[in-house]
């Protein structure tokens, strides 16, 4: 899978159709919901013959402070996107990469809500957005396609953006699944980030997960803290006593950090 930007392979003249976007916001944010509907129902109508019009009144969103201000129409735009389905996933992958908050924000909930899995790539590669608040949402589009997204983000794993591979490897621990799992402990032993190691030990800390145990019992003894500190807090997150006596040997670990959560992880465990 290549990590260079999936956006630009879809990219078009979206721009070239010039219409009255003043107009069209109007109408879309009229207070007589007459006006409204119609407004939305000829858009719909349109299908993609819309999409250069819907995009633009997107781009007018710069921040969410636009948003806070006119948000009924934003809303109105991205349910027509929605409704036109298969023929606007072309544009809204090329929206994800446009600087501007309403294309972005607009280009992930539609997606998500789309579910066509040509989205996954451009969603995954924008998990290297440095923007929590994006990455969050992405994480969550990610999720709502399921097992789609798996392989994806497994493949992200490999590549060569750290920020992409400490994202998908939280992204991966939320499947809950048993070949997300797999990819995520065989990804530990041959990473070299320690952020995304850390990522990685976290996302394996659920209950029960019997699996991880060797994996993070290795991680006890890593030469950097944050990955030593994310495999105590997953081992007491699993729950399993067969981490108790390695728990009890990092109790003498130099960082008193370490020290602190192994003591609670061991009280998680025994409680």
């Amino acid at each position: 899978m290549s990590f260079q930007s999936p956006f630009a392979h879809h990219q078009t003249s979206w721009s070239n159709c010039r219409v009255k976007i003043g107009s069209v916001i109007q109408q879309l944010g009229n207070i007589d919901r007459a006006i409204r509907d119609h407004a939305k129902e000829t858009l719909i109508a349109n299908g993609a013959n819309s999409l250069p019009t819907l995009a633009e009144i997107l781009r007018t969103y710069k921040s969410w402070d636009d948003y806070e201000s006119r948000g009924q129409v934003f809303t109105l735009v991205e349910d027509i996107l929605v409704t036109i389905g298969e023929p606007a996933v072309d544009l809204l992958i090329s929206l994800l990469d446009d600087e501007r908050w309403g294309p972005k924000h607009g280009a992930i909930y539609c997606l998500k809500e789309i579910g066509d899995k040509r989205g996954i790539p451009s969603l995954v590669y924008a998990l290297g957005w440095d923007d929590v608040n994006f990455t969050t949402e992405i994480s969550e589009a990610l999720l709502q396609f399921g097992k789609m997204s798996v392989n994806a983000l497994k493949q992200a794993l490999l590549g060569p953006n750290v920020a992409v591979r400490e994202h998908a490897a939280f992204c991966l621990g939320r499947f809950q699944d048993a070949d997300a799992d797999l990819a995520l402990i065989q990804a530990f032993s041959r990473e070299t980030s320690t952020e995304v190691k850390a990522a990685i030990a976290y996302a394996l800390g659920r209950p029960n997960i019997a699996v991880a145990l060797p994996t993070l019992l290795l991680g006890l003894v890593d030469e950097e803290k944050e990955v030593r500190i994310a495999c105590v807090v997953a081992l007491g997150e699993i729950g399993d006593r067969q981490a108790v006596s390695a728990l009890e040997n990092t109790l003498l670990d130099d960082d008193p950090e370490v020290r602190e959560k192994a003591t609670e992880a061991l009280q998680q465990i025994r409680n």
